[in-house]
Parts: C-alpha cells; structure tokens; sequence
C-alpha cells in the first residue's frame, strides 16, 4: 500500500511538474519576446523577494508532517485535528505579516530597481505578484501539510496542475493580444488565487476539522529548532537573486532565471520522487523498527541517485545547445555561460542527493541536533557568494551554491550514520563516486567527440535520448554489479503491485 501510494503520488507530482515546467519556458519566452530581459529579470526578482516571507515560515511545514505521522499511523483523530489547527492558526498569523511585508516591498523595492522603470510601475507589479502568495499562506500550506503526511499529496498535484494549465492559457493569450505586464499578471494569477480555497474546502470536509474542540490545541515541538533548517532551504534557494539584484544587473538576474528554469525543471523531477517516498519514509519510522526503516531509506537513497544521475546528467550535457534553441537569437550571446552551467549544475546534484539524508531527520524529528549544520550552511553560501560575485559574477554565485552542498551534504551524512547507525562511509563514497563518474564519463564524450553547436530541436530531441539512454545503461551496469540489493528489492516491489492489482 506504501508503494502504491507513493506511486499514485509521483504519477500525479510528476503532471504536475511537467506542467510546472511548461509554465516557466513558455510565459517567460513570451515575456522576454514582447517586454524585454529586463522586464522578464524585474518580475524574477519581485518574485524572489516576496518568496523572503517563507524564511518566518521557520520550518513549520516539516514540523507538521513529523508531529502528523504517528497520528496519522494509529489513526488518532484528535490528535490529527489538533496538529492541524495549530499549523492553520501559525500561517494565519503569518499571513498577517505578509501583507505588512508586500507594503513595505512595495515602497522600498522600486528604490534599489536598476533601469527605467517608474516608482508606480514596480510597486504596483509587487502588489499584484503578492497576491497569489498571500493566498497560499491565508489558505494552503497547512492543508498540504496534512495531505503530504497521510501519502494523498496527488489531491494537491491534481489541483495546483489545473491551476496551473488555466493560468499559461490565460498569460499566453494576453501578451499576444497586446496586454500590458499588470493585467496579464493579474488576471493570470487568478487560478492560484483560487487553487488553495478549494484544497482548504476539500481537506476540512475529508478529515472532519470543523468538529474540534478549541481546547485541544497543542504546541508543535521543535518548532524554533526547525528554524535553522528552513534558513538553510531559505537561502540556498533565494539568496543568489537576492545578491545578483543588489549587486549586479537586471540582464544577469535575467540569465540566471532562465538556466534556473532548466535545473528546477530537472530538480521538479526528483521531488516528484522525493516527496512521496519521504511520506512513505515517515510511515515506516513511526511503525517499524530502526533496522527495516535503514533498509527501507538506503533503497530511497538508491532510487534518488539513479534517477539524479539520468536526469542531471542529460542536463549537464545538453543545456547549452538548448539555451540556443529555446532564446532563438531572441537575445545575444551573453546568455550562454558554460562554467557557471557546470558549477550550478552539481551543486543542485548534490542537494538532491542529500534528500533522503534530510528525509530521515525530518520523519525522526531531529531538528534540534542538526540545526547548527544548516546555519553554517547558509552562513558558506552568504559569504561566499557575496565575496565572490563582483569579480567573477555568476560562477561567483554558483561557487558559493556548491561550497554550502558539499558541506552540508557531509554534514547530513555524519549525523545520520552515527546516529541511526546507517550505511558505512565505504558505501557512500562508492555511491558518489558512481554518480558522478557516470555522468563525467558521458559528459567528456559529448564534450569531445560531438558537436552540439546549431542543433534544430529535432537533433536536440535525438541527441538527448542518447545521452539519457547512455547514463541509463550506466545505472543498469552498476545497478547489477554494485546494488544488486536494491535493484532486486524493486523489481520485487513492482511484481507485487502488479499482482495485488490483478
């Protein structure tokens, strides 16, 4: 049933990004096309910047799922409730304060904006983009919360990819009709807007959360510890915009959305795993001993490699040619920067590595112990990048990404082993060093034996596949030499699916 459900979940996240994915190619082409990079780079920050808000979330989210699992296992509904509604009431009062900060953002923002763009113009594109984020606060994330929990995060997926499908429709048509940014930001913001009203109706009638006794509030424990963790995520995924929007230019903030909405896109497709399997994870830490929940994350942790050295992998090679393809010649060369590429690129690999490491201490609830790793984290990406993006710009930015990720990711490794007793540091260095060998080993091919340059789509599609089935058969290879475990207990999960189904 587990595996069932993480099944359904990936299926229905997998849409979900895939559309997710569409949206951040083609609105932003189309944006760039009729407004300018500029234009495209200005909404990128705003974006940014009203995403700042989530650091006050302190990692509340991750302490409602873990203080959900047992609940959820011994099907406690009172419990369930009262976990619930002191999530609901936290982001209530979070919202509060988001509506302060798009204000403030909204007078203070236009002053540092760099180009010729009129106070009234940026303060009120921050306005109308805050919208759609005050709504998730007001209404959503503690509803998702509870569905990602008890492993029925497709019910979110199914909603949000609805959203999302209406509002490209609805952007796309406006900026071909001529449409200024406000409106087709506006009107296109709409269905995420209403999205999460709908998910809050939904998950109030299936759980029953109006029957609640007021009284039965509870403190969520480890809240403020989880702080540390939610700097961490805060800054590895915020921090870059914020350094390239007060220290360098709109064009460079603009360069680094769109190689960003590449490796999101890949990165999409490893949460889409992640997410569901760190349910299915806390089902079993709160069910089974710590030995079966060992085996259960060195197959995740299998499952999540393999799958980032494929995807990944086919990214590094391939993302060049397709920064050509995707622009076509809409914009100049400036766009095209291969060290940075390189250095962004792993270090998104070795944060989607560490999943399932992170995963083990979310579902254990050990945020109190590992707090001080996710603050050195976050200090290494600050200062690096800082200190190195005026001289070297965005390689400065990605340099900094990748010093925090390997040391965090060491980091994880060390609390977990000594911890929960897991795995050996022979066995996850072979692990690393089968990733990454796999991908160099296609990548130097590509590198020196095929020209990619002036690719039409349709060589681009052909040589994508081959690279993606190149780093395919290399998993297949060490997966039959090195994991035989793994990949055996797979196929044994798939054959039992297929039998209960039939």
């Amino acid at each position: 049933m587990r595996t069932k459900k993480a099944l359904v979940n990936s299926f229905c996240a997998g849409f979900l990004e895939i559309v997710n994915v569409i949206m951040a190619l083609v609105v932003p082409k189309l944006i760039i096309d009729a407004f300018g990079s500029e234009t495209n780079g200005l909404i990128v920050s705003i974006t940014h910047f009203l995403g700042y808000i989530s650091l006050m979330q302190a990692g509340i989210g991750n302490v409602i799922r873990a203080n959900l699992y047992k609940p959820l296992a011994d099907n406690d509904s009172s419990a369930i409730k009262a976990v619930f509604h002191s999530g609901e009431k936290f982001f209530r009062k979070l919202s509060y304060f988001l509506i302060l900060y798009i204000l403030i953002l909204a007078v203070v923002f236009p002053l540092f904006v760099k180009g010729e763009y009129s106070f009234v113009y940026v303060s009120s594109l921050v306005v109308v983009l805050g919208l759609s984020t005050l709504s998730q606060y007001f209404f959503g994330f503690t509803c998702r919360s509870l569905l990602m929990a008890d492993q029925k995060e497709f019910i979110y997926s199914l909603i949000q990819s609805i959203s999302v499908i209406i509002s490209i429709l609805i952007a796309s048509v406006l900026i071909i009709k001529g449409f200024g940014i406000h409106i087709v930001k506006l009107v296109s913001l709409v269905p995420f807007i209403i999205s999460p009203i709908i998910l809050n109706v939904y998950t109030r009638k299936k759980y029953k959360l109006k029957d609640f006794d007021i009284n039965n509030n509870i403190k969520l424990s480890q809240r403020w510890s989880a702080f540390g963790h939610s700097i961490a995520d805060f800054v590895h995924r915020k921090t870059d915009y914020f350094v390239l929007t007060l220290m360098s230019t709109l064009f460079n903030v603009s360069i680094y959305s769109v190689y960003s909405t590449v490796i999101n896109g890949v990165y999409s497709i490893i949460s889409v795993c992640a997410s569901p399997l760190q349910a299915a994870l806390g089902n079993i830490a709160a069910t089974d001993s710590q030995e079966e929940t060992n085996k259960k994350l060195g197959f995740i942790e299998y499952m999540i490699h393999s799958i980032s050295t494929v995807v990944f992998g086919t990214c590094l090679v391939m993302i060049d040619s397709f920064i050509t393809i995707y622009l076509n010649k809409s914009d100049d060369v400036r766009y095209h920067n291969g060290v940075f590429a390189l250095l962004i690129i792993i270090a998104e690999l070795l944060y989607c590595c560490r999943q399932p490491l992170l995963s083990m201490i979310m579902v254990k609830g050990c945020f109190k112990d590992t707090q001080r790793g996710a603050y050195i984290e976050a200090g290494i990406n600050i200062v690096l990048s800082v200190a190195l993006v005026t001289k070297f710009g965005l390689a400065g930015i990605a340099v900094g990404t990748l010093s925090a990720m390997i040391f965090r990711t060491i980091d994880l490794f060390i609390y977990v082993h000594k911890t929960f007793d897991y795995s050996s540091v022979g066995r996850i260095i072979v692990r690393y060093l089968v990733t990454f060998g796999s991908i160099f080993i296609v990548y130097f091919v590509h590198l020196n034996l095929i020209d990619k340059s002036n690719l039409s789509l349709y060589m681009w599609i052909i040589y994508s596949a081959i690279t993606l089935l190149s780093l395919i058969i290399l998993i297949l290879l060490s997966s039959l030499t090195i994991y035989r475990k793994e990949f055996f207990y797979l196929f044994a999960c798939l054959k039992g699916m297929i039998k209960k189904k039939n």
